[in-house]
């Protein structure tokens, strides 16, 4: 790889790194006299230009295991979901003129327009209901942002 020479001391303190998204993997140096750090950085792009490389030199089984394991440690993890329904379309004057105890209509068939999210990303669309004692959401189907943008282009 070009590698460009190192850098130390003040020289590596005022230089600003601009090449995107990277790794950075900081090593403790020690002698019995001082300590210090050594940091290297490996730009995700020379990552990637050299993962098809290791592919073939037998590092599949590795590379395969640790992917398992990650995507399973990514998978056991918890998120909150947000089920938002739409009630009407207001201007901010009749928001203004809200009381405590107020009674909002819902719109038609809003039940059926709510939308799961996680973490301020929506990713479904659903249909609140109820079984016995408990409320539901129903997933109709997954969020298509393109198609929001256009429904929300031509009013409805």
């Amino acid at each position: 790889l070009p590698v460009p020479r190192a850098m130390s001391g003040i020289e590596a303190r005022r230089r600003v790194l601009r090449d995107g998204a990277s790794i950075r993997i900081v090593f403790g140096v020690s002698t019995p006299t001082d300590t210090g750090t050594v940091t290297v950085m490996i730009p995700q792009r020379i990552l990637l230009a050299t993962r098809g490389a290791t592919a073939h030199s037998g590092e599949d089984d590795q590379t395969g295991d640790w992917r398992a394991r990650f995507s399973e440690e990514v998978m056991r993890s918890t998120v909150r979901l947000e089920a938002t329904m739409p009630l009407a379309r207001l201007t901010l004057g009749d928001l203004d003129g809200f009381q405590p105890g107020q009674v909002i209509e819902f719109e038609e068939h809003a039940h059926a327009q709510a939308r799961l999210s996680a973490r301020d990303r929506t990713l479904f669309v659903c249909e609140f209901g109820k079984l016995g004692q408990n409320y539901t959401v129903r997933i109709r189907h997954p969020f298509d942002a393109g198609q929001d943008f256009i429904d929300g282009l031509i009013p409805g």
